[in-house]
C-alpha cells in the first residue's frame, strides 16, 4: 500500500514538472491597461469609445458613469513588464467613475451585459469592465442587450435594457 502511495506521488511530481515545462512562461500574464494613456504608452491602443448620455442608464435602477472606454490589442506582460501582443484579438475596457463591483455586487447573477458567450461584458476590477472581440468592430456604435440573470440562462432570458458605446 505504501509503495502505491509513493508511486502516485512520484507520478504527480513528474506530471507537474512536465506541465510547467510545457507552459510558455515568456508570454507572461494577460494584461489590461488601466487608462487610455497607459494603453497608448504600451502601444496597444486601437480606438476610444464614449457613452451617450453619461451617466448611462440601462434602466430605471441600473446606471453608471463611464470615465473612459477604449479598444486595445489583447496583450500579455513579459517578465520585464513590457506589453507584447499575444493574440490577434482585441479587448474593450470600460472604466467607470463608481466602484461598480460594490454598487452592483451581483451583476453577473442578477443582470448581465450581453446575451450570449460571444459578446458580453464582465467585471475586470473595482471600477472596470472588459469585453472581448475577435476583430476590430467596424460599426460606429456597439450595442449590448442587458438581460436579467446569468449567461447560463440563455436563451430563456428577459431583456431589461441595453448598453451602447459610440466610437469617438
Amino acid at each position: 500500500m505504501k509503495e502505491n502511495s509513493s508511486i502516485s506521488i512520484l507520478l504527480l511530481i513528474i506530471l507537474s514538472v512536465c506541465f510547467i515545462a510545457s507552459c510558455n512562461l515568456n508570454a507572461g500574464l494577460g494584461g489590461a491597461s488601466d487608462s487610455i494613456s497607459m494603453s497608448k504608452n504600451l502601444g496597444v491602443f486601437v480606438c476610444e469609445y464614449e457613452a451617450r448620455p453619461n451617466p448611462y442608464y440601462i434602466n430605471d435602477t441600473i446606471y453608471f458613469t463611464v470615465k473612459e472606454a477604449w479598444l486595445e490589442f489583447t496583450w500579455g506582460q513579459t517578465k520585464d513588464f513590457r506589453a507584447s501582443s499575444l493574440y490577434n484579438r482585441y479587448q474593450l475596457i470600460i472604466v467607470t467613475e463608481e466602484n461598480i463591483r460594490r454598487k452592483y455586487p451581483k451583476m453577473t447573477f442578477d443582470w448581465t451585459i450581453g446575451v450570449d458567450g460571444k459578446k458580453y461584458i464582465r467585471f475586470a476590477g473595482q471600477n472596470s469592465m472588459i469585453g472581448d472581440f475577435d476583430t476590430i468592430p467596424k460599426a460606429e456604435r456597439e450595442v449590448w442587450k442587458v438581460m436579467k440573470g446569468r449567461l447560463s440562462n440563455y436563451p430563456a432570458n428577459i431583456i431589461i435594457g441595453e448598453f451602447i458605446l459610440y466610437k469617438k
